[in-house]
């Protein structure tokens, strides 16, 4: 009863969004990313963007996608692209085929970084599919677990990120933590995988057309180092 009053109430107060105000950034954010993110959000704000945040938990993927489409959001910062992933290989976290297109065929400018694609979200501990199970793994809470991808997974990321990168037809750049991409990708955490990580860079680079800036930076996606240059750029 109450949830329906709510939903009741939220239709009847609806108005339309208004217009002209400060320009509406739309980010995408996980658990994973929270710390970045947040860090980031007074900075963005200061430059006069509006902040939206979006949970790239395959739904708000797709609502910032949609959002994009209506006209209603100015740039982005697509700071975790792990629907990517979900949707490749079948995850919780399964942004649809779409997902990091929108911005680039309207020419909105976008600053890209692969945070998170580093694993496969999947539910509790006991549920994890028998094709996955032996993997490493990261029990991020009762709920869900997040299984680390392989190495020919990750490639195809890095393949399937360059091609969409590549059809923008507005400026684009993307930032690549090297120091880890999640959490638990550092050293002696769950999902570290050097040579997974180094895959997507190198099917990523190898796919991409000349003219995009891509910056790599020595640190991990949460480092202060990282946000400060993801903010710069």
């Amino acid at each position: 009863d109450q949830a329906a009053a709510a939903v009741a109430g939220m239709a009847k107060a609806y108005r339309p969004p208004v217009r002209g105000g400060r320009p509406l950034l739309g980010v995408t954010m996980l658990g994973n990313t929270t710390p970045a993110v947040m860090r980031m959000k007074p900075a963005l704000e200061t430059l006069g963007y509006e902040v939206v945040i979006f949970h790239a938990n395959g739904v708000g993927g797709r609502a910032m996608e949609a959002m994009i489409r209506e006209g209603r959001i100015a740039a982005v910062l697509d700071y975790t692209t792990d629907e990517l992933t979900d949707h490749l290989v079948g995850g919780y976290h399964d942004g649809g085929p779409k997902r990091l297109e929108a911005a680039g065929e309207l020419g909105l400018p976008q600053v890209v970084v692969p945070a998170c694609i580093d694993f496969i979200v999947q539910g509790g501990k006991a549920t994890i599919p028998e094709k996955w199970q032996g993997r490493r793994s990261y029990y991020h809470n009762p709920q869900f677990t997040l299984v680390r991808t392989s190495r020919d997974e990750m490639a195809e990321v890095g393949r399937i990120m360059a091609r969409k990168v590549n059809a923008a037809r507005g400026p684009v750049a993307v930032a690549i933590p090297l120091g880890g991409l999640s959490i638990a990708n550092r050293p002696g955490g769950e999902l570290f995988d050097p040579d997974g990580d180094a895959a997507f860079r190198a099917e990523f680079r190898r796919d991409l057309r000349a003219g995009i800036r891509v910056e790599e930076i020595d640190a991990h996606v949460n480092d202060e180092r990282f946000t400060t240059r993801v903010v710069d750029i």
